[in-house]
């Protein structure tokens, strides 16, 4: 049983292929990539707010493969385009500079950076808010330094 939100992604698998779907458009029969059928689908609802981010951009939950990545800022540019099934593909690179901080400072170091920024702003509301704004400010900045070098 895997429990998530209608936003989340799931990998599917697609005549062979792996394909990213949201939660919301799964339906019994759909193959889970690398696992079983779906068999049964409910709603549920439950008080909180989860959403991992692992470096892999999945997590395994209850011997599931499921995507870390949920809606967010470029949900409705890859939906206009036809492009869903990459939306967890593109959150990955855009937190790539997140896991490269984290992979330079070690996990210690970083769960301190992250404990004293969230003390006074709230991550999760300021990531969901102004997230496509930093995103594309650091997009840019990269183009611009990398051209430079």
């Amino acid at each position: 049983m895997l429990e998530l939100t209608a936003g989340h992604f799931v990998p599917i698998a697609v005549n062979g292929k792996l394909v990213y779907k949201r939660a919301e458009d799964l339906k019994v029969g759909d193959s889970l990539w690398e696992s079983s059928k779906i068999t049964e689908i409910s709603k549920v609802e439950k008080l909180g707010l989860y959403n991992p981010l692992t470096l892999s951009g999945s997590i395994m939950v209850n011997n599931v493969l499921a995507s870390t990545h949920s809606e967010w800022f470029l949900d409705s540019i890859f939906d206009a385009v036809g492009a869903t099934e990459y939306l967890p593909y593109a959150y990955q690179a855009v937190l790539a500079p997140v896991r490269a901080i984290y992979n330079i400072v070690g996990k210690e170091i970083y769960a301190k950076g992250y404990a004293a920024i969230d003390s006074f702003t709230n991550i999760a509301e300021f990531g969901t808010k102004y997230g496509g704004s930093v995103a594309l400010a650091l997009g840019i900045a990269g183009l611009v330094l990398g051209s430079k070098v």
